[in-house]
């Protein structure tokens, strides 16, 4: 994992995708949809090089 990786931003997506899908979207998270985010969204982002 990269350090730099963990900054302000990369650390805002789960809780900003986690609120849109209920409020823009009308429905909630599914069991296991959210593990499903972290693993294809997330650990992805964390293991970048900062550009």
């Amino acid at each position: 994992m990269c350090p730099e990786a963990l900054d302000g931003l990369v650390l805002d997506v789960i809780p900003a995708m986690m609120m849109r899908r209920p409020r823009v979207c009308g429905s909630e998270w599914a069991d296991g949809e959210m593990a499903e985010v972290i693993d294809r969204n997330r650990v992805p982002l964390m293991r970048s090089s900062p550009s």
